[in-house]
């Protein structure tokens, strides 16, 4: 397994953010999906996708950690630019951890404890929508305004050290 650089990321880092995202994006929907229209048989599914994308949010918890939490920025950006992604990269963070874990107390637990994870889990659902918008208008404007190569890294593809396209 390779390491992340400034010009190229690995093919590990880059398969677990767009299964991990794609995943959460689709599991929100359908969660929204489920609610509105009552559709209780289909909760096991929810349940079991939702814990199978659970195991690679873990995995990707722990290869963040191990290749450093933040990745190398590609470009020079003001120093809010670079407070806003971090705080971003957080919230989905710590939000695709709380997701699963709120939904498996909300599943299995009773009482004050349901409420409770069915309260996060809910909760969460805006805040992890917002933040998800945020982070792909911040991904476009790297490549249609900044012309950096942040977009095509997480693409694959290598890119100069200059990080311009």
């Amino acid at each position: 397994m390779s390491a992340d650089t400034r010009t190229k990321l690995s093919t590990t880092t880059i398969i677990l953010h767009w299964i991990t995202g794609i995943g959460i994006i689709f599991m929100m929907a359908f969660g929204i999906y489920m609610s509105q229209n009552e559709l209780f048989d289909l909760y096991p599914i929810h349940k079991a996708v939702g814990v199978a994308l659970f195991a690679l949010i873990l995995l990707r918890l722990f290869w963040r950690m191990r290749q450093g939490f933040f990745l190398q920025h590609v470009g020079n950006y003001h120093k809010w630019e670079t407070i806003l992604s971090r705080i971003i990269l957080l919230v989905l963070l710590i939000g695709m951890v709380l997701f699963p874990i709120s939904g498996i107390v909300m599943a299995n637990a009773s009482g004050v404890a349901a409420t409770i994870g069915q309260g996060i889990h809910k909760a969460l659902l805006p805040i992890m929508a917002l933040a998800i918008i945020i982070h792909i208008v911040g991904a476009y404007k790297h490549h249609l305004i900044d012309k950096d190569g942040t977009m095509r890294r997480m693409l694959g593809r290598r890119i100069n050290d200059t990080g311009a396209l």
